[in-house]
């Protein structure tokens, strides 16, 4: 499978940084120099990499377990509500 386009803007923090990471990971595979991004890689790629590991880092550690907690489970059951609203048995008389 290939990959022909990612929009980074509708990218999420962490979504963003795996793909990169995943860049990044390719780029031993294939010389820099022969892909003439070597001057690139060492000159902005990798420091603003570097960066932006550090502030996904920062952004884990100060995020507040319990309110994610409890938005994840009112997520959930709406989750789960939509589901069964849409089941072939669930009927609803008004």
């Amino acid at each position: 499978m290939k990959i022909k386009r990612i929009d980074f803007n509708k990218l999420c923090n962490k979504e963003h940084f795996q793909c990169q990471a995943g860049f990044k990971n390719l780029i031993p595979e294939y010389d820099p120099i022969v892909l003439r991004i070597d001057n690139l890689l060492q000159g902005s790629y990798l420091p603003l990499y570097d960066w932006e590991d550090e502030a996904i880092l920062k952004i884990t550690k100060k995020s507040f377990p319990e309110l994610r907690i409890k938005a994840d489970r009112k997520r959930d059951g709406a989750f789960r509500g939509m589901i069964y609203m849409n089941k072939e048995d669930c009927f609803l008389s008004f």
